[in-house]
Order: C-alpha cells, then sequence, then structure tokens
C-alpha cells in the first residue's frame, strides 16, 4: 500500500489549548481533533461506515490496553479530555454518538510514546487507529499522510 500527501490547509494542529494538556504526544491529539474539524462531508460520511470495525472484540481489548496503559502512566485526565473535546467535535461535524473511531484515534496519540509498555503493543495500536486511518490517513508529525490502495 503506497501513501501519498494529503494537501492540508494546516499542517499543524490549530487548536487553542496547550498540546501538553494531553500528554507527551499532545500534538498528536490536538492533530486528530483539527483533522476531525476540517473533515468533508465524504470524510464524515467514511467516519460513519467504518463504526461498525470499532464494534469487534478485538478492537474494545486493544481499547482496553490503552486504557490500562494510560491508567498505570497517570494520564487518565489526558485522555478524558482528549475523548470529551472529541465528543463535541463529533456532534459539530455531523458524527453524533458514532465518534469511537475517533475516540481511538485520540486515544492512541495520548498513549502513543508508550506502545511496547503496560501492556499496550503496537498490534493494540493499529487495531485502535485503523478505522480512522482507513478514511482520514495518517499523522506523521508534520502533515496527514493519506492511505491509497
Amino acid at each position: 500500500m503506497a501513501i501519498r500527501r494529503r494537501q492540508a490547509k494546516n499542517q499543524k494542529a490549530s487548536s487553542q489549548r496547550n498540546p501538553d494538556s494531553y500528554g507527551p504526544d499532545g500534538d498528536g491529539v490536538l492533530a486528530v481533533l483539527d483533522r476531525l474539524r476540517n473533515a468533508t462531508t465524504t470524510e464524515v460520511a467514511g467516519l460513519v461506515d467504518v463504526h461498525d470495525a470499532t464494534q469487534t472484540e478485538e478492537w474494545a481489548r486493544a481499547r482496553r490496553a490503552a486504557w490500562d496503559a494510560t491508567w498505570m502512566a497517570g494520564r487518565v485526565s489526558n485522555s478524558d479530555l482528549a475523548i470529551e473535546e472529541v465528543r463535541l467535535v463529533s456532534v459539530i461535524v455531523g458524527l453524533g454518538d458514532r465518534s469511537d473511531s475517533v475516540e481511538g484515534a485520540a486515544e492512541a496519540a495520548v498513549v502513543h510514546d508508550l506502545i511496547g509498555q503496560n501492556g499496550y503493543t503496537k498490534e493494540d495500536h493499529r487495531t485502535l487507529t485503523g478505522p480512522w486511518r482507513s478514511v482520514m490517513g495518517i499523522w506523521n508529525g508534520a502533515s496527514w499522510l493519506r492511505m491509497v490502495a
């Protein structure tokens, strides 16, 4: 699978919140929030379509692993803040209560630096972010990369 750059208006997240509010990889959380705020109607529809992928036992296990890593690292407040903001923006863009893929991406950003620690694996990370990545792409720290077949 090849990757190509997605042209974006803003290459950096534009939230007014301090990235440290979300933990060590707060820029990643801000990037998810910014990307969601700027999602096209087609992308929002795509996120609704991949909602079912978040309703599997495998995805739920990966989310539990991320939560456990968050708790063990003392980042519950970081994760809670990220999820709270994701839910708010999800309602604004029209996702409503079908925001699990976005919540997973934000939660994965909170614990990105903990991959391989506290029981959170690279496979958990891929599973947790998979539905989001399939629609919205991958944040590489500077811009969004789009998955293409």
